[in-house]
């Protein structure tokens, strides 16, 4: 009952999440159009790196350490561990941003007049640390409760807070509100923090265990790099195409990328909640064989039949979430699709090595993905205009998934040699 529970919140949580998504991507798309909407996706990439940085990148590092069987003294250690490194990297970001707003806002924002945009990110850096670290806090003591209800009010609030600044602002608004809806959730953590966390947990701690502080770190790196290697590719390709084909023609490749990010979220949920801990539980190779069987057997048609149903309904969605200035973005859906069928299928198996702990498979990939979407993009772009993105994107998802079917069949060769039921562990 209480699996039961925790992936009811989790869903709702999600669920508010999205729904909060559609609801920026339909404002942003009908009071602003397809230009500034493409312009403002590389606001949206820098406040998602910048979310994935804040804290040093140490949420998921820190979470496993404070759920390490130890006493009251030694997890509020690995705590201070993640506290001075949240303020070292905070710092240096913040004066990083601080110092290059007037670069970062003419090259991001197309005017260097947006740099207040740039410093309003800075100083909301600093809460989205905070947000990190409660949320892998609340995380280690399993206190679904806490971290449903803080996500739940930080977003219906920066939602509010979102709207107010595009309506009132125009597009200095939205951008502000873009770097607000993060920062918002880092004060709705810090207020749940406040109330549900006990005393000792609350104040800062400054005796870190420097062993754990270069763990994290160490963990943070690997992370980091894996996560921003694909968001900084699409700045780069938002740059070329915006240059070349004008922002209009981004929008409507923007627009795209959005309707994929809301099927992949639910995707992602799947996966992280019950795929990952089937393959982190399956002791032999027979058994993850299993595993795959019963996912591509079930879990694939669904997705099939949810992508030909984009597909098919794609001119109402497009009425829907954006309007009826993004209709050309309809050419693009069957190529976006069918590369999203492929990116699925690698992310199966790619759960495969995240549940053993074999990050290097992963980082491997990213980082490959990264360098096609570039590099294709800026071969594809004089031929095919803006198709070009999502070619390369099919072929990298295609390129990806090859990469995971021969790292699959190398770990069954070797588990074969092995023995039959040579544990998953002792591999690698």
């Amino acid at each position: 009952m209480s699996l039961l529970r925790s992936s009811a919140g989790f869903a709702i949580s999600t669920a508010v999440r999205i729904l909060v998504g559609l609801l920026i991507v339909k404002s942003m798309a009908w009071h602003l159009g397809p230009q500034a909407f493409g312009m403002l996706g590389q606001m949206m990439t820098v406040v998602a790196i910048a979310s994935m940085f804040a804290g040093g990148g140490t949420a998921l590092g820190l979470t496993k350490q404070l759920s390490e069987p130890a006493d009251e003294a030694a997890r509020l250690q690995r705590l201070g561990s993640a506290m001075v490194i949240y303020v070292a990297i905070s710092s240096i970001v913040t004066l990083v941003l601080v110092l290059g707003s007037r670069l970062f806002a003419r090259s991001l924002l197309g005017d260097a007049d947006h740099m207040l945009v740039i410093c309003a990110l800075a100083l909301g850096y600093w809460l989205v640390g905070a947000y990190s670290i409660v949320q892998s806090i609340f995380s280690s003591r399993q206190d679904v409760r806490s971290l449903v209800s803080l996500n739940v009010v930080g977003a219906l609030i920066g939602a509010a807070a979102f709207l107010a600044l595009l309506y009132g602002f125009g597009f200095t608004g939205a951008a502000l509100g873009l770097v607000a809806m993060p920062a918002i959730n880092g004060l709705s953590a810090l207020l749940f923090a406040r109330l549900r966390l006990p005393a000792q947990w609350r104040q800062l701690q400054w005796n870190p265990n420097w062993e754990g502080a270069r763990e994290l770190l160490a963990y943070g790196g690997v992370m980091l790099v894996s996560a921003a290697a694909v968001p900084m590719a699409q700045l780069a390709m938002r740059n070329l195409l915006g240059e070349r084909l004008g922002w209009d023609q981004v929008g409507y490749w923007q627009g795209v990328l959005k309707i994929s990010d809301v099927y992949f979220q639910f995707v992602g949920v799947v996966l992280t909640s019950f795929i990952l801990p089937k393959f982190a539980a399956a002791r032999s190779i027979q058994q993850i064989d299993g595993i795959l069987r019963s996912i591509f057997s079930t879990l694939l048609p669904l997705a099939v039949v949810m992508l030909i149903a984009v597909y098919l309904l794609r001119h109402i969605i497009i009425e829907l979430l954006f309007s009826q200035s993004f209709m050309p973005m309809a050419d693009l859906f069957l190529p976006q699709v069918l590369g999203d069928f492929v990116r699925i299928c690698g992310s199966i198996i790619a759960y495969i090595f995240l549940a053993r702990g074999w990050r290097r498979i992963a980082i491997a990939s990213e980082l490959m993905q990264a360098a096609i979407l570039i590099a294709g993009t800026w071969m594809l772009v004089g031929h095919v205009g803006i198709m070009a993105p999502i070619y390369a994107y099919c072929i990298s998802a295609t390129l990806t998934l090859s990469l995971m079917l021969w790292a699959y069949s190398r770990l069954r060769r070797k588990m074969t040699v092995s023995g039959e039921n040579v544990p998953i562990g002792s591999v690698g």
